[in-house]
């Protein structure tokens, strides 16, 4: 990809084929800045709705070294005298650190890997990487979403198939005579 025209830029397109069993289907944001970017410019540009609550934090390589969370970025820029001392910053110096997945992993695989993360409190944030370059960034909740429809889907299945048997009556003459079935 190229980079980026202002201070955020997107894939064009996702990177990996959209494997239903793939991590690259859980991905819902494909923004990106450079490291070295400015917090000052930054900082204008995720005021704007188009920009998602993550934005993966890049080297020159398109390698994946973090993420900045929208809202605890916002939390420090609303601090008193916080903006002051930090706009000149690198974005870099501000990011927090993601785990890097690759796209292609079964996603049920990458949840087994995950588990830890998925039990602690709060939203977790996880990079994809293709290849070794960035290829989207999902949560903890897209991953828990997607497990809770997999599991409806499957209870769903059983019990369109325990409707499709029919119990089969069996019954026997005991020896005084009686027919008892169940």
């Amino acid at each position: 990809a190229a980079a980026p025209r202002g201070p955020i830029g997107v894939l064009p397109h996702p990177v990996t084929p959209r494997d239903r069993s793939t991590l690259s289907t859980l991905a819902t944001s494909f923004h990106y800045v450079p490291a070295a970017a400015n917090l000052r410019d930054f900082s204008l540009a995720i005021g704007s709705p188009d920009i998602p609550a993550t934005v993966a934090v890049l080297e020159d390589s398109m390698r994946p070294v973090g993420l900045v969370v929208k809202r605890n970025l916002q939390e420090h820029l609303a601090k008193l005298y916080w903006r002051d001392l930090h706009l000149d910053d690198p974005i870099s110096a501000h990011m927090e650190s993601a785990p890097h997945l690759e796209a292609t992993l079964p996603i049920l695989s990458a949840a087994e890997q995950l588990l830890p993360d998925l039990t602690k409190e709060g939203v977790r944030y996880f990079t994809l990487v293709h290849e070794g370059s960035f290829a989207g960034v999902f949560s903890s909740l897209d991953l828990l979403r997607y497990l809770t429809r997999i599991q409806q889907a499957d209870m769903d299945l059983a019990k369109s198939i325990q409707g499709r048997i029919t119990p089969t009556r069996l019954s026997f003459e005991a020896p005084d005579g009686i027919i008892h079935g169940f």
